[in-house]
């Protein structure tokens, strides 16, 4: 009632009614206080800068009440109201908080405050590969262990979880500055044994098109570790070249281009590259995933056997013919066929409305 302005922290403040400092009469926080740099929020994390915008939200350096410097995702505002937002967030909070293991980001705590939700993590000095990739190529023994890390992660997940990624790319890798590669964005993780399947109906294609394996892409049900090993099979891929091996703007041209082109060998591409990381990667990009390595065990010893010099035979993989994928197999038919129906309406609906533009800009041009 006074009028005095106030300054504070807001966060964790919000919608809670509060004294004025100025004339002590009760007041409410208001709720649509962006959160920002030197705000306080949850259980005592005070927001110190910025990092980067998340998959989902912002992520922020923070430190909690003992001075200990940790990282806080951040939901808030309008983004809040993205429900497909706020279930991939509290679904990667779930599945974080069950996995312990050295190559994965630690989580802390996690919670909502005010129309805010939030997920804490051990914070630890480094950058996102994709940061990384922005200079270039990795040199090819650094990009095979950051490689080996994560898929060391996938395993663990895999095997003691039976939780598949499903959106392996350089955005959702961390790495420290002692060279330690972490594996975070779980928010489209499915888990084969029921655990947090709600983002994802039958038929329907979720992921990160550049990196999406050709059965991710057709929505196979029966998906396994071998889709999250062809996406890591690109992730290696643009490690070592400094490119993708299939582009397009278009990001149904860009699935197909999965379905049905082989890339280009890495080694062609960079002629840095050893053939032997040439042939994992290769191996890892096979169309048909029983082309690619059997375990998270044999790639890893694959990698390691190249880091180290030892000289590991790498699997030939089958011979790739360009062109269409072979059909799919018994069961899988139907969901082919229609995913094949839906790209060509789509583009021929594009193409008639592109004509229609044309005409429609012809015929003023000759009015005037």
């Amino acid at each position: 009632t006074c009028q005095a302005p106030v300054r504070g922290e807001t966060g964790g403040l919000k919608r809670r009614m509060v004294n004025c400092p100025a004339c002590n009469a009760s007041c409410q926080v208001p709720d649509n206080v962006p959160i920002a740099a030197g705000m306080t929020i949850g259980n005592g994390y005070k927001l110190e800068r910025k990092l980067h915008d998340s998959s989902l939200g912002e992520q922020y350096l923070a430190t909690d009440k003992n001075n200990r410097q940790v990282s806080v995702e951040v939901l808030s505002g309008e983004t809040s109201k993205d429900q497909e937002k706020v279930s991939r967030l509290m679904q990667e909070i779930e599945l974080v908080a069950s996995l312990k293991h050295d190559n994965i980001v630690e989580a802390i705590e996690a919670g909502q405050d005010g129309e805010a939700y939030f997920l804490v993590t051990a914070f630890e000095s480094g950058k996102n590969l994709d940061e990384i990739l922005d200079a270039g190529p990795v040199e090819e023994k650094l990009a095979l262990s950051y490689v080996a890390g994560i898929a060391k992660a996938l395993q663990y997940a895999w095997e003691s979880k039976k939780i598949l990624h499903r959106d392996i790319k350089p955005a959702n890798v961390f790495i420290t500055d002692s060279g330690k590669a972490k594996l975070a964005g779980f928010g489209i993780a499915k888990s084969k044994e029921g655990q947090s399947l709600g983002l994802t109906g039958v038929g329907f294609t979720i992921g990160t098109a550049e990196y999406m394996s050709p059965e991710q892409i057709r929505a196979q049900e029966d998906l396994d570790f071998r889709a999250d090993m062809y996406s890591l099979g690109i992730l290696l891929y643009e490690c070592l070249t400094g490119k993708l091996p299939f582009e397009d703007k278009a990001p149904i041209v860009l699935m197909q281009k999965h379905m049905d082109e082989i890339p280009v060998p890495a080694n062609e591409v960079n002629d840095k590259v050893s053939e032997e990381a040439s042939a994992v990667a290769d191996k890892m990009l096979q169309k048909d995933r029983s082309g690619r390595q059997g375990s998270w065990a044999e790639l890893i010893g694959e990698l390691e056997g190249i880091i180290s010099g030892a000289g590991i035979p790498v699997k030939a993989a089958p011979v790739q013919a360009s062109g269409p994928m072979p059909p799919p197999r018994p069961g899988q038919a139907a969901a082919a066929a229609e995913g094949k129906s839906k790209t060509g309406l789509i583009i021929v609906i594009g193409v008639v409305v592109v004509i229609i533009i044309i005409v429609v800009v012809l015929a003023m041009v000759m009015k005037k």
